[in-house]
């Protein structure tokens, strides 16, 4: 068998996709083309290469401007900001070269990131059919197929598409939900920058320089660098086992066995996807990032782990940017069998929900879309992504666009009171606080043992009320703390309380595989007892 060298191919790889122009020839990004669309009221940043020293001239409507390419014959301009509108035409000159973008509008512009649930299609979604009749020429995407990269690099294949042709049905479903409900409201194009790749950990999706000053990253890390000198035993090991599955006649078993992937394609190795789908367009003028992952930090001790994480990635984007964007989290549906006890006190789901929840409480210009009501049992990936995306446009509306009357989330836990022999549970965004088909599902409540028992609920008001008779003095609460949990709070808006717990006792879980990533024990802490600034 031929040995892997690590390194060497994945370098050249890079320096061929990313690498300046060659022979001087004029040059723009994938991300430059027909159809596209430019953030409104930011200024206009368009790049490319020429030849070295070369002046380049560049034109965006009635606004024109030059710049001089550096010795590698990178170039970058900075037009004025504009409104909404078009269609515009952009052209690019240089010497004898001439380049020109057609049907360039203005609008909104966001970043639409994650693993397989932000990757799955419209196609496969709850509302396909009603979706596959889009007629919205101003909603568009750009659409890439990047390959993970070693390095960063400056340019990805891709192209935009609007959403008034057969290719609405290959759109990431939850950005395609979440974009047409911004642009039905707000009026004005949408652009969609469609980045994402399916059973990635967020690890893959920050720069290494990032990783290697991050304490919660560093056995992925060297698991992940460890990973082409183990490659050639992962795939000894793989085919041991289809081997023996085939001659045992498991063909259940056989389909479902996964063959490692080969080092230059494996997506979710450090940084991989940062530097393939992130890099390329960091500076392109952008209203905000969606982000749908998590799954693939959901094991063991690994998931404690994850709101550092999430919260050091959305602190990089940002200075990637120069700009605090806004940044809106999908937290982590319902999965796998309804829970038979009160607390699940081993569902790493559960954990990183409520990290998701700690970052979306902690973080200014965040917010989080709940959807714990819309999983299913056996299907990781859960075809209602309409709801999804209309609830990380409802606190986009509210947040991002400045629509008061719109609720951004559902009830958020803000603090607890303990008053005869119950907790009295207060939220955000609780008006209309109700409990669908019957009274509230999913609490559990504990006393100073620590021990949980089923616990009931009440509701007045904005408030939760909740006690069992098992407890008489009563300390902790938790709600939905399961991997699947029933959980039925709403607000009066229709959106879903998130889970939550009110004690801050360390979660002990099992062991990682090493080749998961890192694994830790620790303590969580809950959340604030006041609502995000």
């Amino acid at each position: 068998m031929k040995r892997w060298r690590a390194g060497g191919w994945w370098i050249v790889l890079a320096l061929l996709v990313g690498g300046t122009a060659q022979g001087g020839a004029l040059r723009l990004p994938a991300l430059f083309g027909d159809g596209m669309v430019l953030q409104r009221g930011r200024p206009v940043v368009i790049w490319g290469w020429a030849g070295g020293g070369a002046t380049v001239t560049i034109r965006l409507a009635a606004v024109e401007t030059q710049v001089v390419a550096a010795a590698d014959g990178a170039w970058r301009a900075t037009l004025p900001a504009m409104p909404s509108g078009g269609p515009h035409e952009i052209s690019v000159t240089s010497g004898g070269e001439a380049k020109t973008i057609r049907d360039v509008v203005v609008g909104e512009v966001w970043v639409c990131s994650g693993q397989s649930n932000m990757a799955m299609p419209v196609r496969s979604s709850a509302d396909a059919e009603e979706a596959a009749r889009a007629a919205f020429p101003m909603l568009r995407a750009f659409r890439s197929e990047a390959m993970p990269l070693p390095q960063p690099t400056n340019d990805m294949p891709g192209a935009w598409w609007r959403a008034d042709s057969p290719e609405v049905g290959n759109w990431y479903a939850t950005a395609f939900y979440f974009g047409r409900r911004l642009h039905r409201e707000l009026g004005v194009p949408v652009g969609l920058l469609m980045v994402a790749w399916g059973g990635t950990p967020i690890e893959a999706w920050m720069p290494r320089p990032l990783l290697e000053r991050l304490p919660a990253a560093a056995e992925f890390l060297t698991n992940s660098d460890a990973y082409p000198a183990r490659y050639p035993e992962l795939l000894q090991q793989w085919e041991e086992r289809r081997a023996r599955l085939a001659a045992a006649g498991h063909s259940n078993e056989l389909r479902q066995l996964r063959k490692p992937f080969p080092p230059e394609k494996n997506p979710g190795l450090a940084s991989v996807q940062y530097n393939s789908r992130i890099a390329p367009i960091v500076g392109f003028p952008i209203r905000g990032a969606i982000w749908y992952q998590g799954e693939a930090n959901s094991h063991g001790p690994r998931s404690l782990l994850y709101g550092e994480l999430l919260a050091a990635m959305i602190a990089q984007w940002r200075r990637d940017w120069d700009d605090e964007f806004p940044f809106g989290i999908v937290q982590l549906p319902g999965f796998r069998a309804p829970p038979d006890v009160p607390v699940q006190t081993n569902s790493t789901w559960a954990v990183v929900r409520e990290q998701q929840l700690l970052v979306a409480r902690r973080t200014p210009r965040t917010g989080l879309a709940v959807t714990i009501d819309l999983g299913e049992t056996d299907e990781i990936h859960p075809k209602r992504k309409t709801e999804v995306g209309e609830r990380l446009a409802a606190w986009a509306l509210r947040e991002v666009y400045g629509r008061p009357e719109i609720a951004p989330c559902g009830p958020l836990y803000r603090e607890m009171l303990v008053k005869g022999g119950a907790i009295r549970i207060r939220f955000d965004h609780a008006d209309g606080l109700h409990a669908r088909d019957g009274t509230p599902r999913a609490l559990a409540i504990a006393g100073s043992d620590r021990v949980w028992h089923a616990a009931e609920g009440r509701i007045e008001g904005t408030e939760l009320v909740v006690s069992s008779p098992a407890v008489p003095q009563p300390v902790a609460v938790r709600y939905g703390w399961a991997d699947n949990p029933p959980c039925n709070l709403y607000n009066g808006a229709g959106l879903p309380a998130s889970p939550f717990r009110t004690d801050d006792w360390p979660i002990e879980l099992g062991s990682t595989p090493a080749a998961a990533g890192p694994s830790a024990r620790g303590t969580l802490r809950p959340v604030p007892s006041k609502a995000q600034p």
